[in-house]
């Protein structure tokens, strides 16, 4: 099984992605574990991407998709993978088809954990964390102990910056501008599966996408 997990900040398919990956026994394929692979074998895509990171620039497209390739002809992605976190464009999404295509793969399904953008920022705007420890709470589903107190080391609970209700709405649009033109590139041949994910739990949103799937 070929697939790709997409969703808005928030949505939960970091969680759906773990859930997926151990049930079909297939690769979870992450661009930034990828990259990091690269550099540290030393290969010359490698060598050539740390030039564009360590100058702090974007990685171009085409970089992108050469060493997916390289890392997908690998023996241990024989048995499938999950795409998660690319393609984030529907340039990369067309780089991604034709790199399939000469490959002689194909997806088999893309799989878009929908949440409604009032959940998100309940979600996103509800989290707290522990500068000292690193702990993570929320101030609704996964409360602390003592308000504002962390469970593990008693320090004073803080708001990321990223966290704040103008940061997340900011978040949000960047990633509905890229997210959703990809989503439609995909329904025209049929691949997405969409699951409507608000207000359901992790194994409600998982049962979904396992009957979908087969």
């Amino acid at each position: 099984m070929i697939s790709l997990i997409m969703g808005l900040p928030g949505a939960g398919k970091g969680t759906q992605a773990d859930l997926i990956i151990d049930k079909y026994g297939i690769k979870h394929v992450s661009t930034g574990n990828i990259f990091r692979g690269a550099i540290a074998e030393g290969t010359e895509l490698g060598k050539e991407l740390a030039s564009y990171m360590n100058g702090g620039n974007l990685v171009p497209d085409e970089l992108t998709i050469s060493i997916l390739k390289e890392e997908l002809s690998k023996d241990e992605y024989k048995a499938g993978f999950l795409l998660d976190g690319f393609p984030r464009t529907k340039v990369q999404a067309e780089y991604l088809n034709q790199m399939l295509e000469d490959m002689n793969l194909e997806l088999d399904n893309v799989i878009y954990v929908n949440v409604s953008e009032d959940e998100i920022m309940g979600r996103l705007t509800g989290r707290l964390t522990c500068p000292n420890c690193g702990a993570s709470y929320h101030a609704v589903n996964v409360p602390p102990k003592v308000e504002n107190t962390c469970d593990k080391c008693g320090n004073e609970l803080i708001t990321r910056a990223d966290d704040t209700v103008e940061s997340v709405t900011n978040r949000l649009e960047v990633a509905k501008s890229q997210t959703l033109p990809v989503i439609d590139f995909y329904q025209e041949s049929g691949k997405v599966i969409e699951i409507e994910a608000s207000g359901k739990s992790v194994e409600a949103v998982f049962s979904e996408i396992t009957k979908s799937i087969g």
